[in-house]
């Protein structure tokens, strides 16, 4: 019996504890309230700021050539002063709400109540009985149509009275009325920043984005007025939503019409909308399956967060709550998902609610190929295709070099450029120019589950070979004549020299492992495609490139010497990327790397953030160390406070699954997912690994349309005794499957189901 469901006995307080819906455009969180319900509303392109608002500091060319010779001659404290002061610039532009839907009930004394998120069809009801009527509604936002619907009935006739309006956070130029629907337009601050005081963080001395929000009420009964829409004595009634901004999501400028397809939504045919959304929804969601545990726990969600001890059926939630945001977040022809994923109730939200690409999003995409979602990585796509257009300002502006960088934050306007404005120790996180061979590193891995060679000419190719063209031309010799990339910062860690806590240093491990692979990735499309322009290049250096190093303890060293960490228990663990999410080390190709891998995550220790938990999980996965993975995994469902604040360890799960940072951040939703999949099943290049690290608990159980490179769809059941596995290909192929010490050639046939068992008690 698989778990698809989230249910609470009473209404939200907060958002923590409210249900997320979403079609990658419009995001909707609801409260279930029987008073005044609310319903937070996101848009994915309505942030601050206007395109090309990208200072450059006037010497940040000088400044990066003159700190690369400082840290040559080890003088780290002077070369990250001056990146520090003449290289950063300003921050990017802020992730906005768009306001509240509000429905005042007048419903104050409920009985019965039960609020529910059905995961399989992607609908939130709420149901209460007041005063012996009973009061239901269900609401879920389409994606085909591009509007939220919620219905809202009665149990007895006309008993059902409500008034609904539409609360903007965001500065409105006009209200209309016209018939049974109600319009509001409006536009975004020209300037945000969620780095100053609250009266100085936003400027509208020119119109940002505009935008055009609006709700239809389909009843018998009902009057629209300035203020909104009022529904008296009626049985049953049908509330629509939707909304659009000015952003043209293919060229970046303000110039898309937010009026017509506000109005075309609303107008759409009320009865076909819920089967048109499920048709959609579920030939994405139902593609997957994971079920391990025999029946299904009856208790309500929070109870059974606040009493967790390891049962089976709550990882298998999790695993299906991520599926269900990716879904919800990120749609082809939406925004990519940012730290928020599209759910943000605050002005000035953490961290801008940003494109934090040294990590954060990145995970948000680790699910998707495993969970076989694969249409929800166009927007990531998209958001390369965006880097392409403004990392090559940025590597020209910076760096005096061909083509392109990006740094550790991006937002709507793909802002390329260093952030930090100046800020002393800005360095440990501002400094970080690898987000652009990171990206080019995830294009490649959906290139070797889709194998689409429309896509490899398009995009990942062109892609991988301007971001290599810009590190091939920035790389310096080491004093042992190795290629490194100076200077080099490990993300958001720092070590002390003589006293002084520093994050710049001549070379790090993570530097090193991502330019291995996006090389190695730019050297293989290159000979697909025969384009022999980068390829003696890519050869000399990957020949030349500098190794990771183990350092005298057995661990992986992070920087280029043995420094005493400001952090051993730092919930970054960015120098192990080679093992995972990276292909550079491996147990058969490099078993004291290998190693060293596994040394560095004990020393690391177990605690972190959510995110962090979850790129440990897959950590854990990858060295095959299953019990050590399940721990982690029991981690995520540390239950959280909704009033922490803005700290870095302590991570696990908000009452509605939601990850905490804390605060909340979705990537631990997404890299949780993912682990679960690698727990199952683990791909490289010609080889499958099944089963590589399934806990022991999960003694029982099944999964169905896991995804492997090639495009190989497999499907697995278990049991004290047999395991058995079926594949199904694309097209004509010949892998190797490895099950424990095993490994079996198989030639698949296109098309063709392919199974096989193995006897675990032999």
């Amino acid at each position: 019996m698989q778990e698809h469901k989230l249910w609470f006995p009473k209404e939200a307080e907060y958002f923590e504890q409210a249900f997320p819906l979403g079609n990658g455009k419009i995001g909707a969180v609801l409260y279930g309230k029987t008073d005044t319900e609310q319903i937070s509303l996101n848009e994915d392109t309505l942030w601050s700021g206007l395109p090309g608002q990208n200072p450059v500091p006037p010497h940040a060319k000088e400044a990066f050539h003159t700190a690369r010779d400082l840290v040559m001659e080890g003088k780290y404290k002077e070369a990250q002063g001056l990146l520090e002061q003449q290289f950063s610039s300003s921050w990017t532009q802020v992730y906005l709400p768009l306001g509240n839907l509000l429905l005042n009930f007048g419903h104050q004394s409920p009985r019965h109540y039960r609020r529910e998120l059905d995961l399989s069809t992607a609908t939130a009801t709420v149901s209460y009985e007041e005063n012996g009527v009973g009061y239901h509604r269900s609401c879920f936002v389409s994606a085909p149509d591009n509007v939220l619907v919620m219905t809202i009935e009665a149990d007895r006739e006309q008993a059902l009275s409500f008034f609904v309006s539409l609360a903007a956070k965001l500065d409105v130029s006009k209200t209309e009325t016209e018939q049974d629907v109600w319009l509001q337009h409006g536009y975004c601050p020209s300037f945000g920043s969620a780095y100053l005081p609250e009266e100085q963080a936003f400027s509208y001395d020119k119109k940002g984005i505009s935008f055009t929000q609006g709700i239809r009420v389909i009843a018998d009964n009902k009057t629209v007025t300035e203020q909104g829409i009022a529904v008296e004595n009626v049985t049953k009634a049908t509330l629509l939503f939707s909304v659009s901004t000015s952003y043209n999501r293919e060229s970046g400028l303000l110039d898309a019409d937010c009026v017509s397809p506000v109005r075309r939504a609303l107008n759409t045919n009320p009865n076909t909308l819920y089967q048109r959304h499920l048709e959609d929804y579920q030939a994405l969601y139902c593609r997957t399956e994971l079920n391990l545990t025999p029946k299904k726990d009856g208790r309500d969600t929070m109870t059974r967060l606040e009493t967790f001890s390891g049962e089976t059926g709550m990882h298998e939630l999790l695993f299906h709550f991520g599926r269900y945001l990716t879904i919800a977040s990120s749609r082809e022809g939406s925004m990519a998902t940012n730290l928020q994923g599209i759910w943000n109730e605050h002005l000035i939200p953490p961290w801008s609610s940003n494109y934090t690409v040294n990590i954060n999003t990145e995970m948000n995409y680790w699910c998707t190929y495993p969970a076989h979602l694969e249409e929800c990585f166009e927007p990531f796509e998209q958001l390369a295709n965006n880097v392409m257009k403004q990392g090559a300002f940025t590597a020209g502006e910076y760096y005096d070099a061909p083509g392109i960088v990006s740094h550790h934050n991006l937002d709507l306007w793909c802002h390329t450029n260093p952030v930090g404005k100046q800020g002393s120790g800005c360095a440990v996180y501002a400094f970080w120019n690898l987000s652009s061979g990171w990206i080019g590193c995830m294009l490649y891995d959906s290139w070797l589950y889709h194998q689409n060679e429309e896509k490899l000419k398009t995009l990942i190719f062109p892609y991988l070979k301007e971001a290599s063209r810009f590190y091939l031309s920035v790389m310096t010799e080491d004093e042992d004549g190795s290629l490194i990339l100076a200077p080099s910062t490990s993300p958001e860690n720092r070590f002390y020299v003589e006293g002084d806590m520093l994050a710049v240093s001549k070379w790090s491990t993570m530097s090193i492992s991502i330019l291995q692979d996006l090389f190695s990735a730019a050297l293989e499309c290159s000979q697909l495609l025969e384009d022999e322009e980068l390829v003696p290049e890519l050869t000399e250096a990957l020949q030349k490139m500098k190794q990771p190093q183990i350092g005298s303890d057995g661990r992986l060293m992070e920087w280029d010497k043995e420094f005493a960490e400001q952090d051993p228990h730092h919930r970054h663990v960015s120098h192990l990327y080679g093992l995972y999410p990276g292909h550079s080390i491996t147990k058969e190709e490099t078993p004291e790397l290998f190693e060293a891998v596994r040394s560095s995550l004990v020393t690391r220790g177990d605690e972190g953030t959510g995110w962090s938990l979850a790129w440990k999980l897959n950590l854990w996965a990858h060295l095959g160390d299953a019990e050590h993975a399940l721990k982690i995994l029991n981690m995520q469902f540390h239950l959280c406070p909704s009033d922490q604040k803005t700290v870095m360890t302590g991570g696990g799960s908000y009452p509605n699954l939601l990850g905490a940072h804390p605060p909340f951040q979705i990537d631990s939703n997404f890299g949780v997912t993912a682990g679960i999949a690698n727990l199952l099943v683990q791909s490289r290049k010609e080889e499958i690994h099944l089963f590589p690290a399934k806990p022991s608990c999960w003694e029982t159980g099944s999964a169905k349309g896991l995804l492997a490179y090639g495009g190989i769809v497999i499907d697995l059941t278990w049991d004290k005794d047999f395991h058995t596995a079926m594949l199904l290909s694309p097209g004509d192929t010949t892998v190797t499957v490895g099950f424990g010490a095993e490994k079996k050639e198989v030639f698949l046939k296109e098309n063709t189901p392919c199974s096989f068992q193995w006897n675990t008690r032999e």
